[in-house]
């Protein structure tokens, strides 16, 4: 069932290292099932933000024009450690009808440490104009009570800029189910855009913002509440690329996130449980285009979480965490279809973690080299594998696998 176990269990779901993106799908919207809640499970070393930075950050001259609402398939997927996987995919799919209707269809995938995530979601829509058109989108399950419903519209569509607004009713239907009662309805905002051209200066962005929710868990019919529950997230991410001449171009990146959720249990097993949570991983880089191309730049992560959380293990969390590392990396041609896109990252990593395991902080070098091999199956479709080797100390530095096709 979709609700309500999942965010008994849910601390939040984050974006880290820039996942593959949907812009029709944002992950702020999702309340989830039981399946899709914080991978407590999930094995994770010190240096996992930088092995996922490896194979899920796309160099810059894979993102050529920022053409954020084009079909495409794009998945990334690594080892981070000896049992477990690190995904990210997403599938845009859209498909004139005729009569000035358009179908699509949309994925968003992310098996990582904080979250275990599918979402698929239709779309129906019509042209207003030219430049305009209204859409409905559903998130569709066979219990009822918890359809996702959404409306929304395309403010303009002018060649490659495009604005796109949508709100999401959660578990649509008024009777939410037989054991919950929302005291707060819970409705999404999600807007993207996309603006300037793609051979110049160009901007593209995609905000998410699952707006205050509550709600009270195992009502009987004597009123009793086991729980009452409140949640509050946003997630951003944008890209820039920044043309300085014929060559030259300054890209940025930036995906950001922030939660605040609220449990008290009064029965029933659960617990009372705060939680907060505030990410941000920045880069920006210097990309030199041409017949070899190639990028050097700096990309910052910042990640804060305190809360109280349930559990025999773990009763207070307040964890910090601060990376600074510098990026480099270029495409070297082989054959016409295949070339190597070794990627250097190195820099330092501070991290506190208080909790009732542990209580420590350190100051670490953290580096490694991935070796890409790059396949381009033709200029709209490529595929990576990479190998990484560590520079703080010897040793295997994972493996992963990009791949991207636009349509």
């Amino acid at each position: 069932m979709k609700h309500p176990s999942p965010l008994a269990v849910l601390f939040v779901a984050a974006t880290t290292a820039a996942p593959a993106t949907s812009q029709f799908v944002n992950r702020a919207t999702w309340l989830g099932v039981e399946e899709e809640s914080i991978r407590t499970d999930f094995k994770r070393g010190a240096e996992y933000f930088l092995d996922r930075q490896g194979y899920v950050v796309l160099p810059p001259w894979w993102n050529r024009g920022l053409a954020w609402f084009d079909n495409k398939i794009q998945y990334t997927g690594g080892s981070t450690s000896t049992s477990e996987l690190s995904l990210e995919g997403s599938v845009d799919y859209r498909h004139a009808l005729g009569s000035g209707f358009t179908f699509g269809y949309h994925m968003l995938q992310s098996e990582n440490r904080d979250t275990r995530f599918l979402r698929t979601a239709i779309e129906m829509e019509y042209e207003l104009d030219d430049e305009s058109a209204a859409f409905v989108q559903a998130e569709l399950f066979a219990e009822k009570s918890v359809v996702d419903l959404s409306v929304g519209a395309w403010l303009f569509r002018r060649e490659a800029q495009a604005l796109r607004i949508m709100l999401t009713s959660v578990d649509a239907p008024s009777r939410k189910g037989e054991r919950i009662e929302y005291t707060r309805d819970p409705y999404a905002l999600q807007l993207a855009g996309a603006f300037g051209k793609p051979d110049g200066h160009r901007v593209a962005f995609d905000i998410g913002g699952q707006l205050p929710l509550e709600f009270r868990d195992d009502v009987d019919e004597d009123d009793v509440v086991d729980r009452e529950f409140e949640i509050h997230r946003w997630i951003v991410r944008a890209q820039t690329h920044l043309r300085l001449n014929e060559r030259d171009w300054i890209v940025g990146a930036a995906d950001i996130e922030w939660t605040e959720k609220e449990q008290r249990g009064f029965g029933g097993g659960f617990q009372n449980e705060d939680f907060r949570r505030d990410f941000r991983d920045l880069r920006i880089e210097w990309w030199r285009d041409g017949d070899v191309p190639w990028s050097v730049g700096v990309s910052h992560i910042h990640l804060v979480e305190d809360g109280i959380a349930p559990g025999p293990l773990i009763n207070s969390l307040r964890g910090r965490r601060s990376e600074w590392m510098a990026i480099g990396r270029v495409q070297v041609p082989l054959s016409e279809q295949f070339s190597f896109e070794p990627t250097v990252l190195a820099g330092t990593v501070r991290r506190t973690v208080q909790d009732s395991n542990e209580d420590f902080h350190v100051d670490d070098f953290e580096g490694k080299i991935a070796m890409n091999g790059r396949y381009d199956f033709s200029p709209s479709a490529s595929i990576v594998f990479q190998i990484g080797v560590q520079l703080d100390e010897p040793g295997f530095g994972g493996g992963g696998i990009q791949f991207v096709s636009r349509f």
